[in-house]
């Protein structure tokens, strides 16, 4: 694995955490935060980000270049880490009682990859 592809995936990471963490101290946010007793909700995310987005291809360095090939594969790959994520039961926190908070989860994991 070159260099430029860890640093691709180490900074997706970071600025994905950075936004929830905004999005969870500014607004009403309550289904994902960031706390020592819920480390293993970090973990999990960071692992399924790492893994969707090499399947779906977001780290790939010759198709990195083409825009209109990226934006699928962000939208493609938020997509499926926010529903296996949802759909890990005993890993990620109970669904919200208010379901506007999944969308608030997605776009702050969509927004960040795509800036």
């Amino acid at each position: 694995m070159s260099e430029r592809i860890f640093l691709l995936r180490l900074t997706d990471m970071l600025v994905v955490l950075g936004s929830l963490y905004f999005v969870g101290s500014w607004f009403q946010f309550n289904y994902f935060y960031i706390a020592s007793q819920h480390w293993i909700w970090v973990f999990v995310l960071m692992v399924y980000l790492a893994v969707f987005g090499t399947i779906f291809e977001l780290y790939d360095l010759n198709k990195a270049s083409r825009v209109d090939k990226v934006l699928g594969n962000i939208v493609l790959t938020v997509t499926v880490v926010v529903l296996f994520y949802l759909l890990t039961p005993f890993l990620t926190p109970i669904l919200p009682n208010n379901r506007l908070q999944i969308v608030y989860f997605f776009l702050a994991i969509l927004v960040p990859l795509f800036l």
